[in-house]
């Protein structure tokens, strides 16, 4: 009855709905559009698709007021890749490019520069959401191939741009394989595509007119749909440097769609919440003095926290080994540690995000010494681990971090944490406690407030 009574008590705090992406209806510029299939990438991120003929037409979402890029891979690796870059705001600044990546720095997204011969590419704001639409051919010279099936796909999230040719770094960066269902709708005219050097878009309001966006295409198309089956498709092809022609065209486009959604796809790979947590290679310390790897780590062990006190894991929010993400590697003279770029390090009480530490800013040691930043840099590693203490810190590779993140506001965060850590003093410890805080729905995380750099 207790743990009845906890569970009634945490669906009421946070609004739990347990749903899924089920209905695939999704925001384009002309209203809105029933898709074959759709699945949630990570938080967030919500994928949209369907193959049309010889194409396939993708929708991405995610929260306004910042870029957002998704792409096909042929091996899971950004240089070499060309995305589907997109910002949109609420007061109307809006762009979408075709990208080509030649470097893991801003200036090394060119673009305009990308081979996918993309026909459709625009932009649509609601409701705080952007809506980020292309359609491509499965097979465009010089790129990857989609097919039905697995395919490698990356995609990732940043701060407002200052324009189309300067990105900011990536908030979080994601790459996975992604299992492509293959209902098929066939378009009453296939359109067709040439590369362009500049394609633009425009954020257009909810309408049923059909819009008049700036592409790189050149042939209108209305695809009605009927399911049928994708024929086998060639095998991924390298990337590789190629020149882009100048030409743009203006596209009108009437799409509609009366396929029938499938369920989210069968087999949802890895694709993964925001990272917000420590890669399974670090190292926290057990009490007793063993040091142990992150991915070692289980509830109901007692961890370093500060000095020589101990606290006790009492749930993972985030516990993925087969997950290749972005971390901020922090360095000083004795001690260095990796972290999601949105997750926060705890200095004499003071909570700040790594993205926001800076060479010559101090981290707070094990022994409770300073220890001032020598560098900063942008690391890949393997794993997703996120251990909640009871204390709300823990010591990670010598350095104290917090428990908490930005994603949630640590307040809200504590809150929601409450029941779990009930959970886990009346003997009840994973999975139960870390799938209740992971069940909170995204939509009710986009609508709390999310921590500032620095608290």
């Amino acid at each position: 009855m207790k743990v009845l009574a906890a569970f009634s008590l945490f669906l009421v705090l946070v609004g739990v709905c347990f749903a899924d992406l089920n209905d695939c209806v999704t925001v384009v510029t002309d209203g809105e559009k029933q898709y074959a299939s759709c699945m949630e990438l990570s938080e967030g991120f919500e994928l949209y698709y369907e193959f049309v003929g010889d194409s396939i037409d993708v929708t991405f979402a995610t929260d306004a007021n910042q870029y957002s890029g998704f792409g096909f891979s042929e091996d899971l690796n950004m240089i070499g890749t060309t995305v589907v870059i997109a910002y949109g705001s609420d007061n109307d600044d809006s762009f979408i490019e075709d990208y080509f990546l030649v470097a893991k720095t801003p200036g090394g997204a060119a673009p305009g520069l990308g081979r996918q011969m993309l026909s459709l590419m625009e932009v649509t704001i609601e409701d705080g959401r952007m809506y980020s639409r292309f359609i491509r051919p499965l097979s465009p010279d010089g790129e990857v191939t989609v097919q039905a099936g697995d395919n490698n796909v990356i995609w990732s999230m940043g701060n407002q741009p200052q324009s189309p040719t300067s990105l900011t770094r990536h908030t979080s960066r994601f790459a996975s394989t992604i299992q492509l269902e293959q209902q098929t709708v066939e378009p009453t005219a296939s359109p067709t595509a040439s590369p362009s050097a500049s394609p633009t878009a425009t954020t257009a309001p909810t309408s049923t007119a059909s819009p008049t966006v700036s592409a790189s295409a050149s042939e209108s198309g209305s695809p009605s749909s009927s399911a049928s089956p994708t024929p086998t498709t060639s095998p991924s092809v390298s990337p590789s440097e190629s020149e882009s022609e100048s030409e743009t065209a203006t596209l009108s486009t009437s799409p509609s769609s009366t396929a029938t959604p499938t369920a989210t796809p069968t087999a949802t790979p890895t694709p993964t919440p925001t990272p917000v947590c420590f890669p399974g290679s670090s190292t926290v310390t057990l009490e007793g003095g063993s040091i142990i790897s992150m991915k070692a780590l289980r509830a109901g062990d007692r961890v370093l926290v500060s000095g020589s006190q101990y606290s006790d894991v009492f749930a993972f929010t985030h516990r993925m080994n087969d997950v290749q993400s972005t971390f901020v590697k922090i360095l000083t003279a004795d001690a260095s540690i990796e972290l999601s770029e949105n997750h926060y390090l705890s200095i004499k009480g003071q909570l700040r995000a790594a993205g926001a530490i800076q060479v010559g800013d101090v981290v707070e040691l094990a022994d409770g010494e300073l220890a001032k930043v020598l560098s900063t840099e942008l690391v890949e590693r393997k794993g997703l681990y996120n251990p909640q203490t009871l204390e709300g810190t823990i010591v990670v590779d010598g350095v104290v971090a917090s428990t908490f993140t930005q994603v949630v506001h640590p307040v809200l965060a504590n809150i929601l944490l409450a029941v779990p850590r009930v959970l886990y003093r009346l003997g009840i410890r994973e999975p139960l406690s870390s799938l209740l805080y992971r069940t909170v729905p995204s939509l009710v995380k986009r609508l709390v407030p999310s921590g500032p750099p620095v608290l």
